[in-house]
């Protein structure tokens, strides 16, 4: 192996709150979602109430992510405690203190002083006294905006001046590869591009996904159902190593083999992630899917052609980790690509067991393969993740 290979390793997944089911996830939603309907509309004839309540609880039947696709997931702003509530069927105090007055709820500033909080909460559960700290921290995240940005407070408190801490922000639901691209650039560039430079060993990506910060009950639209039901929140740490770094380490890996980026022309309009008064406001149109479908394939060829293997020919080789998106975009790409069940499972079972978690969501599918032993050493990994653009970013994987 080569000393400037690169390998990814060690992922660790955070609940910072037991993930909760998406039949009683969308229960909770529905009936704050009446509850603001009522306020707005100033009803109060308790029959007339119940039939509000009842044309709500319709369209989420309708429109929300069930639970046959989506198990659970991590919520850290629900709160089903009573004694918290500011009002009843107030299941966001802390983004709704009135919701009455203030459907909207706090505005951007606040919502992102909370983020920070919570940012800084995982970090310090990532990252206990006795770990070893790191060359460097890319901090990867959709769902937050500050600066100085959390990462960069960690470890101003941690006293770890030497540690540099690079952003990835905003860069949609493949955030997670120009992260990986930026880990192996750094490693690579110490040892060969800057020959007087510390050598760089270990350099770690963390991901904090707090979609919940975002929840939006003043919009009783499909979309807006789809979106609310469809996102969790995901916390995930990896490190990237240089190779001979690796080979100390006893544990198993990714090395990447090649990266390949794309936006596909003429879709930007389809998916869009705006910072707006009291909330980042989410786009996903209902021919993202379509989109991906139309241009996947050229994609994956154009992936394997880095390392000059011919993917029509060896398909069959290699398992798959595509970012579900939702259920759509993995059918669809499974269709397009001739893939079996089996080669898709892996991201049908991130979906199912984690909802779509933004960036976090393709580390938690690379977690499962490095940890899956029925998955041997050699195997080679098609990894693709999607996002604003619209943008398809990939990555080729052995697992050593």
């Amino acid at each position: 192996m080569n000393y400037h290979s690169v390998i990814l390793c060690h992922f660790d997944l955070l609940n910072l709150k037991t993930p909760i089911e998406q039949k009683l996830l969308n229960f909770y939603k529905a009936k704050i979602f009446a509850k603001n309907c009522c306020n707005k509309e100033k009803v109060t004839d308790p029959q007339k109430i119940e039939q509000v309540y009842k044309d709500v609880f319709e369209k989420f039947s309708k429109y929300a992510i069930s639970e046959d696709r989506i198990q659970k997931m991590q919520n850290v702003m629900l709160d089903t405690n009573p004694e918290n509530f500011i009002s009843e069927d107030n299941y966001y105090p802390e983004l709704f203190p009135n919701l009455a007055e203030s459907p909207l709820g706090i505005d951007i500033y606040a919502r992102s002083l909370l983020f920070n909080k919570i940012a800084i909460n995982v970090l310090n559960q990532f990252y206990p006294d006795d770990l070893k700290k790191p060359d460097d921290i890319i901090h990867v995240t959709n769902t937050g905006y500050l600066s100085p940005g959390p990462v960069q407070t960690f470890v101003d408190q941690k006293q770890w001046f030497n540690t540099c801490v690079t952003h990835s922000y905003q860069m949609g639901c493949y955030g997670a590869f120009p992260a990986v691209r930026m880990a192996s650039g750094f490693l690579y560039s110490s040892w060969k591009g800057f020959q007087h430079a510390k050598k760089k060993l270990h350099i770690d990506i963390v991901h904090t996904e707090v979609f919940s910060l975002h929840t939006n009950v003043d919009e009783i639209t499909p979309e807006n159902i789809i979106n609310m039901t469809l996102f969790g929140d995901g916390f995930v740490k990896y490190s990237a190593y240089i190779s001979n770094e690796f080979d100390n380490l006893n544990t198993s890996g990714l090395k990447i083999l090649t990266n390949y980026e794309e936006v596909f022309h003429n879709s930007s309009e389809n998916l869009y992630w705006i910072p707006d008064k009291h909330h980042f406001y989410f786009y996903l149109s209902k021919n993202v899917p379509h989109v991906i479908k139309k241009n996947i394939l050229n994609f994956v060829i154009n992936l394997c052609d880095q390392i000059g293997i011919n993917f029509l020919e060896n398909k069959n080789n290699f398992i798959y980790a595509v970012h579900p998106g939702g259920p759509k975009i993995v059918q669809y790409v499974q269709e397009m690509l001739d893939l079996t069940d089996e080669q898709m499972q892996i991201s049908r079972k991130t979906f199912f067991n984690h909802g779509n978690v933004s960036s976090s969501t393709i580390p938690i599918a690379w977690k499962d393969i490095v940890e899956d032993n029925s998955i041997p050493k050699g195997q080679k990994i098609i990894t693709i993740g999607f996002g604003p653009g619209i943008t398809a970013s990939g990555l080729i994987f052995e697992k050593i």
